[in-house]
């Protein structure tokens, strides 16, 4: 949203640009609690769902934890 406020014309800008490079991540052994609370803490809506070798297994969206009703 920032960035929309920002810039007019974003048919030049690159990825790199407006990606996070470092994403907050969780492990899917990690309670459902615990990523309610990360993404409150950060004030974050999704988080990257990684093993333990730090391999992408999933996304997890705030609306995931809000249909289990985690939330």
């Amino acid at each position: 949203r920032r960035l929309v406020e920002r810039v007019q014309d974003f048919t030049h800008i690159l990825i790199c640009v407006v990606m996070h490079a470092d994403p907050r991540r969780i492990h899917p052994e990690q309670l459902a609690d615990d990523a309610g609370a990360i993404m409150e803490q950060y004030r974050i809506n999704q988080m990257l769902v990684v093993d333990a070798d730090d391999v992408l297994v999933g996304a997890l969206h705030i609306h995931d934890l809000t249909r289990a009703k985690v939330i």
